[in-house]
C-alpha cells in the first residue's frame, strides 16, 4: 500500500497471488471508499484464481470475512460472482473487481493488481488498463489525502522472456526504486523458497 508501483517476479507455488489479494483485502478494509481491480490476460483464469484466493483468506481469517457487506446492510450480499467477473463489496464503501482485460473497460480503479503481468501486452496495458486508475480516493469525508499514492499498481507474475512488453516495465520500475524508493518497489525470488517450504517437489522439478 505505500507504493505507487510494485513490480514482484516469482516462481510458481510462491504464494504470489495469495499474497497480492491480502493485500488488496487489507487496502480495501482499511482504506475506505477503495476501488481495486485486479485484471490478468486470461478471463476464466484470474476468476476462478480469485474466488479460490479469497476463500482461502477468509478461511484463514474469519473476521475479515465481517468487512463485507450483508443483505442486512443493503440487502445484497458482498461477494458478486458470474463467468465475467468477482466482486467483493465493503461496508466501508470499498470494493475489489476481478476482470479480465478485455472485460475491464469502463471500470474507474483507484489501484490495481495485474495477475501474471508478463502475458499483459503493451496495447492493452496503455489503452485499457491505464486510463482506468485516472480517479483518487477519497476520505470519507470527501477529503483527498496527498500522501496516499495514485493509481497505485501491483505486478504479479513468473518470469518470461526479455522480449515481453513488461520487461520494459519491470526495468523501469528497478531503475524508479533506486532514484525514488519511497515510491517504488522491485524485487524477485527463486525456486528456492517454495521448495524450502515443500510447496514445490524437488523430485518434479529436476524431471
Amino acid at each position: 500500500m505505500r507504493y505507487r508501483q510494485h513490480f514482484w517476479t516469482a516462481t510458481r507455488a510462491t504464494s504470489k497471488s495469495f499474497t497480492a489479494y491480502l493485500s488488496a483485502v487489507l487496502r480495501a478494509t482499511l482504506l475506505p471508499r477503495s476501488v481495486i481491480m485486479i485484471a490478468s490476460e486470461v478471463k476464466g483464469t484470474v476468476i476462478k484464481i480469485a474466488e479460490a484466493k479469497f476463500e482461502e483468506i477468509f478461511r484463514h481469517w474469519p473476521l475479515l470475512r465481517n468487512e463485507l457487506k450483508t443483505r442486512v446492510d443493503d440487502g445484497k450480499t458482498g461477494i458478486k460472482s458470474s463467468s465475467n467477473y468477482y466482486e467483493l463489496y465493503f461496508k466501508n464503501g470499498s470494493q475489489i473487481t476481478v476482470v479480465s482485460k478485455d472485460t475491464s473497460r469502463g471500470l474507474r480503479s483507484t489501484a490495481a493488481i495485474l495477475e501474471e503481468a508478463a502475458l499483459i501486452e503493451e496495447v492493452p496495458y496503455n489503452e485499457v488498463l491505464l486510463p482506468q486508475m485516472n480517479i483518487k480516493r477519497r476520505e470519507v469525508d470527501g477529503t483527498i489525502n496527498p500522501e496516499e499514492p495514485s493509481a497505485a499498481q501491483n505486478f504479479i507474475t513468473t518470469a518470461a522472456e526479455k522480449t515481453v512488453f513488461m520487461y520494459s516495465k519491470v526495468i523501469e520500475i528497478a531503475i524508479n526504486a533506486v532514484l525514488r524508493p519511497k515510491e517504488y518497489f522491485c524485487w524477485g525470488l527463486s525456486y528456492e523458497v517454495p521448495l524450502h517450504y515443500g510447496l514445490l517437489d524437488k523430485a518434479t522439478m529436476l524431471d
